[in-house]
């Protein structure tokens, strides 16, 4: 879903009040678009691997298929956890994350 499908074409911009009700709106129905959609690609990859269970006469040939099984679920987990951080970093207008800066005391002796 796009965000013109969202907010009907609606934008936060920054001289409005924080979280009016125009907001809350826009971002209630982000957060439902979201689920949706994680909700479905996760249906996606159970029938996926519901259906890629096979019977395997080989011990290497199991742990091969499951090797496979386990780096596709950590990709889909990882590339969904990307699209929310993007989203959310577009939608607040912002393009870098804040970071915490740690400074590391010069010279320290264990």
């Amino acid at each position: 879903m796009t965000v013109e499908q969202i907010g009907g074409g609606y934008k936060p911009a920054e001289d409005e009040a924080f979280m009016n009700e125009r907001q809350k709106d826009y971002f209630r129905r982000k957060l439902i678009a979201w689920k949706e959609e994680i909700l479905r690609e996760s249906q996606e990859t159970l029938v996926v691997l519901q259906s890629e269970n096979e019977n395997h006469p080989d011990l290497a040939d199991r742990a091969s298929f499951e090797t496979d099984r386990s780096i596709e679920i950590a990709g889909a987990r990882q590339a969904t956890q990307a699209y929310l951080k993007r989203s959310t970093r577009r939608s607040l207008g912002s393009t870098k994350a804040p970071m915490a800066t740690v400074k590391k005391p010069a010279n320290q002796s264990v």
